[in-house]
This record gives structure tokens, sequence and C-alpha cells, in this order.
């Protein structure tokens, strides 16, 4: 799922005092340290990150890890599988060895989530909806439209084959398509079909379109 690019609006940024690391899962997954590309080489720990990630913020057990790493792998083997690649992970994260941790038997990504593409993602969308039930459209709109700027890729592509996160992934997608939908109500709320049309018309092309999705574009095509 993948929204055109056009909607795109400058994307928060974390809070002042939180670590300098942001983490996108929305296309590749991608992680930067103030702004700088950071290399995660090898494929298990990008799958690790995924996995810590999609479970943020209240972790994942080690057992629960070896069974979605190495699935057909000897329990014991696989265990210490993940804790090389936890030591490897760290290292990768540009020394910045106190974000991933390890509590009560489950490893955790500690960082706010203002540092995630995705919750930034969702927290932007639940707000904008919010407001939207208000009856502010157009507050809504500017909500809505910070929040699709952070939605441009399918959520963990390249890692969807990895059954641990097949259920985030399809969660995601569904969640796209319901910010898109409640987007464009508040476009056509706020008297602005054109846009509504621009929104959804690239939609149509992907076949990234259900039955009220169609219906508003319809209505906004009609009032433009």
């Amino acid at each position: 799922l993948v929204v055109n690019q056009k909607w795109a609006g400058s994307r928060d940024q974390g809070s002042e005092g939180e670590s300098p690391l942001e983490f996108k899962v929305f296309g590749p997954l991608e992680v930067s340290h103030d702004g700088e590309p950071v290399t995660i080489a090898r494929p298990k720990c990008q799958a690790l990150l995924a996995l810590l990630i999609s479970h943020h913020p209240h972790g994942i057990s080690l057992d629960a890890t070896a069974d979605a790493l190495w699935p057909e792998a000897d329990h014991k083997n696989s265990k210490n599988s993940v804790r090389v690649h936890m030591t490897h992970l760290r290292a990768a994260l540009v020394a910045q060895t106190d974000v991933v941790t390890h509590t009560v038997g489950r490893y955790s990504l500690a960082v706010g989530r203002a540092q995630i593409d995705v919750c930034r993602f969702e927290d932007l969308s639940t707000e904008a909806r919010r407001v939207a039930a208000a009856g502010d459209p157009h507050k809504a709109c500017a909500l809505y439209e910070r929040s699709i700027a952070e939605w441009d890729g399918m959520p963990y592509s390249g890692l969807r084959d990895i059954d641990a996160l097949r259920d985030e992934c399809a969660r995601l997608d569904v969640l796209c398509l319901d910010v898109a939908e409640g987007y464009a109500t508040a476009l056509l709320d706020d008297d602005r079909a054109d846009q509504t049309c621009r929104l959804l018309e690239p939609m149509i092309d992907m076949n990234l379109i259900r039955e009220t999705l169609a219906a508003r574009l319809m209505l906004g095509l009609y009032r433009t």
C-alpha cells in the first residue's frame, strides 16, 4: 500500500531529549541516527528489529523470537542465535546500547512512539478521527495530512514473509485504507472535493480501493 506522495507534509520529529534514533517500517526497514542512515546489514538482524518494532512497547520473549526467526532449528540453538544476533543489532545501533533492553524474559525497544513512523501514523490518525468526530473537518484534514506523510510504502516491505509479522502487516494494511477513507471524508466535509479525487484516483489505479472509498470518489467527482 503506497499513498500518493503529493500529500506528504513535514514529518513530526522526536521530542527533545529522546534518543536520536528513528525507525521506519513503511517501505523497506530503515534506521537513522541524527538524520544519517544506519546500516543493519545482517538479514536476521533486520528481521529481529522488525519484530521488536512490531511488539513495541511491550516487547517479545526470547522463546517467541527464536520460534519466529528459526522455526525449524533446535530450540536451544535458536535461542543462542537470538542472543548472538541481538548483540550484533545493538552494535549496529550506533552505540545506543540501551535502546534494546532485556527485562523479565522479554526483549524490547526502549524508544518513544515519536521515533517510529508507524506509531506517528497511528497517533496522528487517531487524533484526526477524534477531531473530525468533534465537527472540525478542516483541522482533521491537517492531521490526516501529517499522518499520511508517514505512509510512503508497504509496511515491512521485504519482511512480510515472516509468519510472526503477517498479522501486524494485515492490520496496518487495513489501517492505511481506514485512514485514507477518513481523510477523504474530512476533505469532502471541508468542501475540498477536488483534493478528494486527487487522493483516491491513484488508489483506484493501484487497485487499492474498497466500496466505501469508491463511493467517496464518486461523490468527489460529482461535486467538482
